[in-house]
């Protein structure tokens, strides 16, 4: 019976707040893009229109604890804006269009390329500077861990990875001033292993790039991409949207 019940539980309907992903604004060619991760100013800056004119707030990932005890808050609409890597398209791009609609994000940065370019993928991208950085965060948005080098943790030592957590944390609070709470697995790929590293390191929770319900320490994100359709980042904004994606295989 619990076994019936555990394969109902996904298809009861739930609520939750959305947390979206990006990582790229900017418009570069395919060879510079082959994932296709990266999204143009222009779709942005619609988005984030669709996402203002829903009336929603975009505040940074700080306020998820805090939102469950204040009630005022919880009544309002709000979502998580959250980049990956803190490319400087990041700053040069998606910056301007956040202030101009009042919202702010939460960036997860790769602290060993920060001011340089990025090496774990088939292209080097431009990363964003620690003085950029600091700008930015006198409008109110937050940068947290995404760990030092941008490694597949699950395929290094605990002690290596105890080092990429440790370190990154340890160099964004020094540089922001501000302190390190989230992380973000790099590839979103983790572990039961590294789930609880993330926790021993002093992290209040850490986050996916995909469907997930492993707690605190592998929480759900949804990932924008340059395919989607108006009606789709429409329903990814959803309450609802975890939830669809789990009864739409």
């Amino acid at each position: 019976m619990q076994k019936i019940v555990d394969q109902l539980k996904p298809l009861i309907p739930y609520r939750t707040i959305p947390v979206l992903l990006y990582h790229q604004i900017d418009n570069p060619s395919k060879e510079k893009d082959p994932n296709s991760l990266s999204i143009t100013s222009k779709v942005f800056d619609g988005q984030l229109k669709v996402i203002s004119d829903k009336l929603f707030k975009c505040i940074c990932l700080q306020e998820t604890e805090t939102i469950k005890k204040d009630t005022a808050r919880q009544a309002a609409r709000v979502l998580f804006l959250t980049f990956d890597d803190g490319y400087l398209g990041v700053y040069q791009n998606a910056f301007p269009l956040l202030l101009k609609y009042k919202f702010t994000a939460t960036i997860f940065l790769a602290t060993s390329y920060v001011g340089k370019t990025s090496q774990w993928g088939k292209t080097s991208i431009p990363i964003i500077t620690w003085a950029q950085i600091r700008e930015m965060k006198k409008h109110g948005f937050s940068f947290q861990s995404h760990s030092c080098t941008h490694p597949d943790l699950t395929k290094i030592e605990d002690k290596q990875v105890l080092t990429e957590l440790h370190d990154s944390k340890k160099k964004i609070e020094d540089e922001v001033g501000a302190t390190v709470d989230y992380f973000a697995y790099p590839f979103g790929r983790y572990s039961q292993r590294i789930m609880d590293s993330v926790k021993d390191a002093g992290y209040l929770a850490a986050y996916a790039d995909s469907k997930t319900n492993q707690g605190r320490f592998c929480r759900e994100r949804i990932n924008i991409l340059v395919k989607d359709k108006d009606y789709i980042f429409k329903l990814k904004t959803s309450y609802w949207a975890s939830w669809v994606r789990r009864i739409i295989k």
